[in-house]
């Protein structure tokens, strides 16, 4: 499917893969099998922040939570590929 983004989330206990073109989220933990969780219907990637710049407002999701989220990934990533070490969050770069 075209537009097929997912995102999968990997937990100590178990995973959830979200499948956000067919609305549904795959759940599987260590004490229960898999289990379908029906999403509400969502919008298109970009949807919300077009039809914000348009309407001239500040969508949903701002530059300053895009930005943190960022740095968190790359933090989160930087962690794992120094064997899990635990990371200080800057507050230079705030």
């Amino acid at each position: 499917m075209h537009g097929d983004y997912r995102l999968r989330l990997v937990g100590t206990c178990g995973t959830a893969e979200i499948f956000w073109a067919r609305g549904r989220v795959e759940v599987t933990t260590s004490d229960r099998p898999m289990r379908v969780l029906d999403l509400p219907e969502g919008r298109r990637p970009a949807e919300e922040a077009l039809d914000a710049f348009a309407a001239g407002r500040t969508p949903e999701v701002g530059t300053r939570e895009s930005v943190a989220v960022t740095r968190l990934a790359l933090l989160a990533q930087a962690s794992a590929d120094r064997g899990g070490e635990a990371l200080a969050w800057s507050r230079d770069a705030d």
